[in-house]
């Protein structure tokens, strides 16, 4: 079996200690990774006078895959955060944990995967709710998937900005729960 090369950016703080917990894991399960260590966060404004230095941009970019421990982003110094950085940098415009459905595992129900939202996804209006063809985005991600499922289901928060107009663009029928008073009625 070859093996994946992944990136791996310890963290600060209690971030190594997640990271040492982590890999081992991935390793008892046999994942067959290689690893290769890149800084960010404290530790590389230590070394090399940045948040996040180029190397560690250029091996992310590399893997393709990453796995990022718990960075510390210095407050009230000017710095923008981390988390953002990384997030402008590669397009990731949304904090997903999968949860997948595997053969063999008993569940209640069959073929299900789930992405949960967090609240990293509250973000993304004020970041990108005034940069033109964020409507689209979600219906073009969804093409690439469709025909693997019966239901997409997406639930969104109760505010009209990026995310909503992007489910309304992305789906064929909606379900708006109202609760039965007469602003919210009125309000459709």
């Amino acid at each position: 079996m070859t093996k994946k090369t992944i990136t791996v950016i310890p963290g600060d703080g209690i971030g190594p200690s997640i990271i040492d917990a982590t890999i081992k894991v991935l390793d008892k399960a046999g994942c067959n990774f290689e690893y290769e260590f890149a800084d960010a966060g404290l530790t590389a404004l230590e070394k090399h006078g940045e948040l996040v230095p180029e190397e560690t941009i250029k091996l992310i970019e590399k893997n393709k895959v990453t796995l990022k421990g718990p960075l510390t982003t210095p407050v009230g110094e000017g710095f923008t955060s981390i988390n953002v950085t990384l997030r402008k940098q590669f397009k990731l415009y949304a904090n997903l944990r999968p949860v997948l459905s595997f053969k063999g595992t008993e569940a209640r129900y069959e073929n299900i995967d789930i992405l949960p939202a967090t609240m990293g996804l509250a973000t993304l209006d004020r970041s990108l709710g005034n940069k033109g063809g964020m409507g689209l985005v979600l219906k073009k991600a969804m093409k690439k998937i469709a025909d693997e499922y019966d239901y997409i289901i997406i639930d969104c928060p109760p505010v009209l900005g990026v995310l909503m107009v992007n489910a309304l663009a992305a789906s064929e029928r909606i379900i708006v729960p109202v609760q039965t008073e007469f602003l919210a009625l009125k309000g459709l």
